[in-house]
């Protein structure tokens, strides 16, 4: 009976996920552009002003300074404006302002696109007494015509049809999962431990649930009484948001006096109540906007693994946060935060176009949420923070389990996991969360191995921890080279020496060789155009072959500044464009004093010299890899440093290299769940503190 619910169990979710993915997006509309109703049309040789523009022997719009835009005098009525222009070739921006005597604004402006292959944009806003409009010009085009229309733009729907066959696929898909599960499960016999799981678990769950009612009325009073009767008066979403702050402290004190005990032999499993709670703090009060580095490419692959075959519908709304034009770059204050929201919710309805591209491995479950919130018609800052709350479930649940691997140790990679910069990672668009934490389940199973006090590696963990190296290193290809770690298993603890090294070998050059394909294909290309226009690969590696001692100072010079220690905070409490928080020190000190004491007997003889020697040489040597990686992709040829290398990139290295550097260390007479308990404590301290100061504070 447990195994026929456990199968009844997936075959639900993975069908309605896969049907998700077909599901096309409800309330979807285009522009409907009549000739009837115009009330008036100009044309180029009406324009009134150039800005940093003119127009060329071609008859388009030539850009010849910044801030280009051409000004049309109007004095009149009208409900929309419709920009009649050559068929584009490529995608470009159009924003359009509407001045009525008070100047030009941000308010009474219109942002949209051109989108290859059309000739008309459509401006759906108007007014009365209009004196001018202005077009900025942000790409060279021809520009025929300009209609003003007399009425309000028309809206109608736009026709999607999802083929049966991918309904069927769908079916199919859940059917053969499911299946698996069943022959797996006569093996191995897991539904049994779920529903152990399940059982073992509810009356924490219980309680847990009793501690957030209590928690959040103790918060509502608090916030009633002192926010709007002692501090004064808020925006609304504030009040509502300190509410949830507040419930949410007042849960983790509760949880970690009752989770005392808990912490000394089961800490893996408070680690994963508190990282789920702050969590999903952040998720829920992180003000909507661009927060996070590259949200706009991350968010792009997370929409198209929410389509099957990633074929996305791209509306108006997703293709300004795609292509970064929009200004979607967290503000300052409630009422403009609540604004975007507003304006992209009610643009999210316009489609724009269909795109088909790559995605990667760690963007198909945010995709999915993505896709489940599309099917029940939730609006757009809904399903984009949806979509978040997946990569936090990853992120918690693979690192509980590198944790619960681990024999000693454990609040090393702790302490790591609950950086700011990675919960706001795990938060956030990104694959950054990706790589740490299966970089710890990965190192977690050797590290593991080296600990047992009799042979232990089996074929089983060796897999494991391959596929976790290799998971890990598949959205950043350069974190292949984790992969040699598993060669210094010391090869007594080998269960099957000639499989162990088999199964490593064939993992190592399948990630090389695609590697190998990535940085063929990187270098023969025009490099990451955020880099500016002198970036060249080719002509970059030919600088360092051609130069060797030169680029050995400029490599040295930067990595001296780049590893400094003045500098982790920028990987610690760094929030992205939400700004820097405070507390790095005490997450510096935590991690010198669980390297140097979080120790036990299993580590008494795990780590010899050469490993420490080898775990340090591999993180400056992955160091300059990476380096020398954005050198050659990001940087102008022969620059005197390296561009782009972001603090953040060190994160995947520093529990490698913690975990193994202090040998057997020292072992402190103390109580074990005092010790996690105190460490503990001032990691979560530092990140309530954090998250009210840089994230809720912007709520006001």
């Amino acid at each position: 009976m447990k195994r026929i619910c456990l199968c009844f169990a997936v075959f639900l979710v993975v069908l309605t996920c896969s049907i998700a993915r077909a599901f096309p997006q409800k309330n979807l509309y285009t522009y409907s552009v009549s000739r009837e109703d115009i009330v008036k049309t100009v044309t180029t040789q009406d324009i009134s002003y150039f800005n940093n523009c003119k127009i060329g022997s071609s008859g388009n719009i030539e850009i010849t300074g910044d801030d280009a835009f051409v000004v049309f005098d109007v004095y009149s009525s009208f409900g929309y404006v419709v920009l009649n222009t050559d068929i584009a070739k490529e995608d470009y921006q159009v924003q359009v302002f509407l001045d009525s005597g008070t100047g030009i604004s941000e308010i009474n402006s219109v942002r949209t696109f051109n989108i290859k292959g059309q000739n008309q944009v459509v401006i759906a806003k108007g007014g009365s007494g209009i004196q001018s409009i202005r077009v900025d010009v942000d790409a060279p085009y021809r520009l025929v015509s300009v209609d003003f229309h007399s009425s309000e733009a028309t809206l109608v729907p736009y026709e999607q049809k999802t083929p049966v066959k991918d309904y069927v696929i769908s079916v199919a898909f859940a059917l053969i999962i499911t299946a698996l599960v069943f022959f797996l499960d006569l093996k191995y016999r897991f539904s049994q431990k779920v529903f152990a799981f399940i059982c073992k678990k509810k009356k924490a769950l219980w309680v847990g649930l009793l501690f957030l009612i209590v928690s959040g009325i103790i918060a509502s009073g608090i916030d009633y009484l002192f926010l709007r009767f002692i501090i004064g008066t808020y925006s609304k979403g504030f009040y509502l948001f300190f509410f949830i702050f507040l419930t949410a402290v007042i849960f983790s004190v509760f949880y970690l006096a009752f989770s005392f005990k808990t912490t000394g032999k089961n800490i893996e499993s408070v680690f994963l109540c508190i990282c789920l709670v702050l969590g999903l703090l952040m998720v829920v009060i992180t003000p909507f906007g661009h927060n996070s580095w590259d949200t706009e490419t991350h968010y792009k692959w997370s929409l198209r693994a929410s389509y099957s075959n990633n074929d996305a519908i791209i509306t108006q709304t997703e293709k300004g946060i795609i292509t970064g034009s929009v200004d979607t770059f967290v503000k300052d204050n409630a009422s403009e935060i609540v604004g975007d929201i507003c304006r992209l919710n009610d643009q999210y309805k316009i489609f724009l176009e269909k795109e088909k591209g790559t995605t990667t491995i760690a963007h198909y479950l945010s995709g999915m949420f993505i896709a489940l919130g599309r099917m029940v018609g939730a609006n757009f800052y809904e399903i984009f923070t949806f979509g978040k709350l997946a990569n936090l479930l990853v992120y918690a649940t693979v690192c509980y389990f590198a944790v619960k691997k681990l024999k000693s140790g454990k609040m090393i990679m702790i302490v790591i996991a609950l950086f700011p910069t990675n919960l706001m990672l795990a938060t956030s668009y990104s694959y950054d969360y990706w790589v740490t934490a299966f970089g710890f389940l990965g190192m977690a199973y050797f590290v593991s191995g080296l600990q047992a006090p009799e042979k232990s590696v089996s074929v089983t963990d060796t897999i494991i921890m391959c596929a976790a190296f290799s998971i890990s290193a598949i959205p950043k290809l350069i974190y292949a080279v984790l992969l040699i770690i598993p060669f210094f298993m010391n090869k007594e603890k080998i269960e099957k020496p000639k499989r162990y090294y088999f199964i490593c070998t064939l993992t190592i050059v399948v990630l090389l060789t695609v590697l190998a394909v990535k940085v063929f294909a990187q270098a023969s290309s025009a490099g990451d155009i955020r880099g500016g226009s002198d970036v060249s690969p080719p002509d970059q590696i030919a600088f360092i072959l051609s130069n060797p001692l030169r680029y050995a100072k400029i490599l040295f010079k930067f990595l001296t500044k780049y590893l400094s220690m003045g500098l982790m905070k920028e990987y610690i409490v760094n929030y992205g464009y939400c700004g820097m928080g405070i507390g790095a020190n005490v997450f510096v000190a935590l991690m010198m004093i669980t390297t140097l004491t979080d120790k036990s007997n299993y580590d008494v003889q795990a780590y010899g010299w050469f490993l420490r020697s080898f775990m340090i040489l591999l993180f400056l040597g992955m160091s300059a890899a990476i380096a020398t990686a954005l050198y050659i992709d990001f940087t102008p040829v022969g620059h005197e440093t390296v561009n782009g290398c972001q603090l953040r990139y060190l994160i995947p290295l520093l529990y490698p290299l913690l975990s193994v550097i202090c040998g057997k260390g020292i072992k402190l007479r103390i109580n074990r769940s005092v010790y996690n308990y105190i460490c503990l404590i001032m990691c979560v301290a530092v990140n309530y503190v954090n998250i009210y100061t840089v994230l809720l504070s912007r709520w006001k």
